[in-house]
């Protein structure tokens, strides 16, 4: 099967669930549960983005991998992002097949972190100190956090998305999981987010 195929191929399935919830399918997530779905995490890190266009970022479709919810939240665990807006432009007539592009906008709090070449997720609160993990899509040697730094986009208390800056938009990198540190002197993530900005950004 082609890396462009994968949509297609989970059509006919998606549709009938479709047809059945009465959800709206964005390239292989669903809406109605949007922000949980957002939180898969690629355990084999990527050499690079596949060179053909196959999804958006945030899709787990784009990193031609297998993916799994390991830190998915708990169902007692509330979005504190709010979506404002989530769509795909198909590329062709059906409506859960092949996607040439999407984007989904969201409010929430972003916060930009260091990251060092491992996976802790480092902060300045009053000092440099380590605020959790960062499970990203890429391999870390691939990642330039100092010329390129990410920012933490917060879903859950202690979870959410990494995002790069990509024009006037963001691309996903990974997740990150806060208050899970290697240290005993890392920080909390009320302390983590205590001087983070409310943002409206897209993601693509």
């Amino acid at each position: 099967m082609h890396d462009h195929d994968r949509l297609p191929a989970l059509s006919g399935l998606a549709r009938r669930f479709q047809e059945v919830t009465g959800d709206k399918y964005l390239a292989g997530l669903w809406k109605k549960n949007l922000c949980r779905e957002l939180m898969w995490e690629c355990p084999y890190p990527l050499e690079c983005r596949p060179s053909v266009n196959v999804a958006p970022t945030w899709s787990w479709l784009s990193v031609l991998r297998p993916i799994y919810y390991l830190n998915y939240p708990k169902k007692t665990d509330s979005c504190l992002a709010k979506i404002i807006d989530a769509k795909t432009v198909l590329a062709g007539p059906n409506e859960t097949g092949a996607v040439s592009s999407g984007k989904i906008t969201l409010s929430g709090q972003m916060k930009q972190d260091r990251q060092k070449s491992d996976v802790q997720l480092w902060g300045l609160v009053e000092e440099l100190a380590p605020a959790g993990l960062a499970i990203t899509d890429l391999k870390m040697e691939l990642i330039d956090a100092i010329d390129c730094p990410l920012w933490c986009l917060q879903l859950f208390e202690e979870r959410g998305l990494l995002l790069k800056p990509s024009g006037e938009n963001y691309q996903r990198d990974g997740i990150f999981c806060l208050g899970i540190t290697l240290e005993a002197d890392g920080v909390t993530w009320k302390a983590w987010f205590k001087d983070s900005e409310l943002r409206t950004l897209t993601i693509v």
